[in-house]
């Protein structure tokens, strides 16, 4: 049966109360008063479970502080793994969380690397969202309990900010002539993590970062061959300035 509203309640009861006698109106004005200490009795339980969970809020934050002081790890995202893949998951992720319920979030596993050669595997303490953290990412780690603390910028190579664009060159490899060895060299490490960056993703190799061209001044050993990359490329290139 629903609930019906409070006026009409009041007025079925005082219908009630009307047509009671002496005998009947002190029972029921003992069970109002059986109900209203009971009442009263579950307000004061709530009054200490609310006291207790700001006791609890308390001390999470002041167990959050302490994750958080600085100086930070930086470690970076190498493998996100679910923990029910992993053999003996269950005796990693038992760790202390700092989560709002008291519940292991253990179903991230984090494999992260910190220089100069270390590898972890943590599960996610819960102060980064699960899903959000991605293979290649920078986080913080905590140098204490290596806790993954929160996510960081990107990192970028402060060259870039030397570079300007300029339109596509002109030049082809067929220009070239009599350096068929170093040209498939140059195409190998250049454009192919490029136009085929699906191969090294899926055996897995680490792209070359660049190519070293080296010849007397003024000669076409750097500008004709790196035109001929950018040419098969993009329309466009990126000049380093000063």
């Amino acid at each position: 049966m629903g609930r019906i509203p409070l006026s009409q309640y009041l007025e079925i009861k005082e219908k009630q109360i009307s047509t009671m006698s002496k005998e009947q109106l002190m029972k029921e004005l003992k069970k109002t008063e059986a109900k209203l200490l009971k009442l009263k009795k579950e307000i004061q339980q709530l009054d200490e479970d609310y006291e207790e969970f700001q006791q609890k809020i308390k001390m999470a934050k002041s167990e959050l502080e302490k994750y958080k002081r600085l100086p930070y790890v930086v470690c970076t995202i190498s493998e996100i793994l679910k923990a029910k893949d992993v053999v003996g998951a269950k005796s990693i992720t038992n760790t202390a969380k700092v989560d709002a319920g008291d519940k292991q979030n253990d179903d991230e596993l984090i494999v992260v690397k910190v220089p100069p050669r270390l590898t972890y595997m943590l599960p996610n303490s819960g102060l980064i969202k699960p899903g959000v953290l991605k293979v290649g990412d920078l986080a913080a780690l905590s140098r204490d309990r290596l806790q993954l603390i929160e996510l960081l910028p990107s990192e970028y190579d402060p060259r870039v900010k030397g570079m300007e664009v300029i339109n596509q060159p002109n030049e082809q490899f067929c220009d070239i002539g009599g350096l068929d060895d170093q040209i498939q060299e140059m195409i190998e490490a250049v454009i192919y993590p490029i136009t085929h960056k699906e191969y090294f993703e899926t055996f897995r190799v680490q792209p070359p970062k660049g190519v070293l061209m080296y010849g007397p001044p003024g000669g076409p050993y750097i500008r004709t061959p790196f035109g001929g990359c950018t040419r098969n490329v993009s329309k466009y290139s990126l000049c380093v300035i000063g």
